[in-house]
């Protein structure tokens, strides 16, 4: 059994190929892309109720995250699995990484990441490279949680726009590197579609339209 949870564009949930959509509240969800972008070991309840409920006091904090926590496990435990995808204790939450968790984001990273690291003469001739960063362009179906709002958090709005920004930075890098790779082995109508792409991200930047 394999939970699929995909954050760039709209928040999409599947678990094997049955796409979970049944989340009682709108919390649920930014409280699972939280876990799931972030990753790590676990994160105290009391983090978690600043982040989503920062008007709060303590105790009712607490209460909604307990609300949202069962309603967030019985949405991702609804199908027929063993599998524990929510940890949780008195102090700490978690999604279950040991678990087939797989998450677009880390994956998008870890593309661009050894594309970066790799020991090659050059990515413009690095093949290995090219395909990495097709792969992760691939990946970019649109900004990170695009649908996903929590009005009455400004926690979670800025940490919602901080990992946007910088997401939305490496994918204009890679769709960059990629369309001058295209250019450069006369591969011109996937170099346009890589500059339209671009120009999609970043309509207002008059150089993207020129490139184009």
């Amino acid at each position: 059994t394999t939970l699929s949870i995909s954050l760039l564009g709209p928040l999409r949930v599947v678990l094997d190929e049955t796409p979970v959509s049944e989340f009682k509240y709108n919390k649920a969800r930014a409280l699972l892309a939280y876990l799931a972008a972030e990753g790590g070991p676990g994160f105290s309840r009391a983090e978690l109720c600043a982040l989503l409920w920062p008007e709060l006091a303590e105790r009712a904090a607490r209460r909604n995250l307990t609300q949202v926590l069962t309603s967030l496990r019985d949405a991702l435990n609804g199908a027929e699995t063993e599998t524990l995808w929510l940890l949780t204790n008195g102090e700490t939450v978690s999604l279950n990484f040991e678990a087939a968790v797989q998450v677009d984001v880390a994956r998008f990273s870890a593309l661009l990441t050894a594309s970066e690291r790799h020991a090659h003469r050059s990515w413009l001739t690095c093949n290995e490279c090219a395909e990495r960063l097709a792969k992760a362009a691939t990946l970019y179906h649109g900004e990170f949680l695009s649908q996903i709002s929590v009005s009455d958090s400004a926690a979670f709005e800025e940490w919602a726009l901080v990992w946007r920004e910088r997401l939305r930075q490496r994918a204009m890098s890679t769709l960059e590197r990629l369309a001058q790779r295209a250019e450069w082995c006369g591969a011109y109508a996937q170099a346009v579609e890589y500059a339209r792409r671009l120009v999609e991200l970043d309509d207002l930047r008059e150089a993207r339209q020129r490139e184009l």
